[in-house]
């Protein structure tokens, strides 16, 4: 149910700022990774999506989880899902998603794909390596018009796709949409996962809260 008792809304608003300054540190540190951000409504349930998103990255990475974590790390694509509600109960998720900098090509060999703009189809550019993971469907490997997840959104800029790397002041206005009440929608943090979460384990992250991990609770702000 949407808790909008003051107290509930002050938990949520301090384990946003922890995860916030846990996800800009993990996006600072990972230096073999490009991260995008992501938003999706999807009919997928959330465990079956998640299931279907942790495929995709091995499929497409050609790795499994018991690949050493230098491949992983090198080599591995993953999510990050923070699912949302909201204020007239519509369940959606924000997240990222990341492919490895060695696989992304320069930007005059990206690829066409179709995402969501306010309901409507736009045409932006991609690396291959970003489109296999979203679009190619996993039993068929045939690449779709849209993304196989389901209305997918990607932050982008002049019609390329806006990968967060060490931009600051991109990944600030990220994680502050994210953080912000007053539009009367929930994000769950307590709910985030990363996906496959072996792929998480694997990137150095130089941080107090380094311990932090999905499904585990984050410490509790005073």
């Amino acid at each position: 149910m949407y808790d909008t008792t003051h107290d509930a809304r002050r938990r949520d608003s301090a384990t946003a700022r922890v995860w916030a300054s846990w996800t800009k540190q993990l996006l600072h540190d990972d230096h073999h990774g490009h991260w995008a951000a992501i938003t999706l409504n999807t009919h997928y349930r959330q465990h079956a999506l998640y299931q279907l998103m942790a495929q995709q990255c091995w499929d497409q990475s050609r790795l499994r989880p018991w690949d050493s974590r230098h491949d992983l790390r090198a080599h591995g694509a993953c999510f990050y899902v923070l699912p949302a509600t909201t204020w007239a109960g519509r369940q959606h998720f924000h997240g990222l998603v990341r492919v490895p900098r060695a696989d992304v090509e320069p930007t005059q060999w990206w690829v066409p794909v179709v995402i969501r703009e306010h309901s409507k189809p736009l045409t932006i550019r991609v690396p291959m390596a970003l489109k296999r993971v979203l679009y190619r469907h996993p039993w068929t490997h045939e690449y779709r018009e849209e993304s196989i997840f389901g209305d997918l959104h990607l932050r982008h800029v002049d019609g390329y796709v806006d990968f967060l790397g060490h931009d600051t002041a991109t990944t600030e206005s990220i994680l502050n949409y994210w953080r912000k009440r007053s539009d009367g929608e929930l994000r769950n943090f307590n709910d985030s996962e990363f996906v496959p979460n072996e792929v998480r384990m694997a990137l150095p992250i130089r941080s107090r809260h380094t311990s932090l991990a999905p499904r585990v609770q984050p410490p509790t702000a005073a």
